[in-house]
């Protein structure tokens, strides 16, 4: 409920501050877009993620945003600040131009990344990793 109220108070307050030429009827307009992007899977070719998953869950209309989308937005999220990420043909995320992630759920496996040498599965919903599968959470120590 804060976080609502304080995305409500950056868009009404904040942002007719610093752009006087926004009005209503924009910062309506904004408020829809951030809500149809929380709203849907990310999409290419313009991928289109949130800054925070938290963010999803705040500003979707749904109130059940994707968990896909959230967890991409995790793991992206965290490997920025260090690494430099980006989208391959195959795969979710390539990091540092030389490793290829997959991202999911504990039944998550290689099909998407077939053919892929260099590749990892980060999985959500387990508690240890083994083999190319690394657990999502251990990827918050990476910030």
């Amino acid at each position: 409920m804060t976080l609502e109220q304080n995305i409500h108070t950056t868009l009404e307050s904040d942002l007719p501050a610093i752009h006087q030429s926004l009005n209503g009827s924009s910062i309506r307009k904004i408020e829809k877009l951030l809500s149809i992007i929380a709203s849907l899977v990310p999409f290419t070719p313009d991928m289109i993620y949130l800054n925070n998953p938290n963010l999803y869950h705040a500003l979707s209309r749904t109130r059940d945003p994707d968990v896909g989308a959230m967890r991409e937005t995790f793991f992206v999220n965290m490997l920025r600040t260090a690494h430099t990420v980006s989208v391959p043909a195959k795969g979710d995320f390539l990091v540092d131009d030389s490793v290829t992630f997959e991202v999911g759920g504990k039944n998550k496996d290689a099909g998407q990344i077939r053919g892929v040498e260099n590749f990892w599965l980060a999985l959500d919903g387990i508690e240890t990793g083994h083999g190319r599968r690394i657990p999502l959470w251990l990827f918050g120590f990476v910030y």
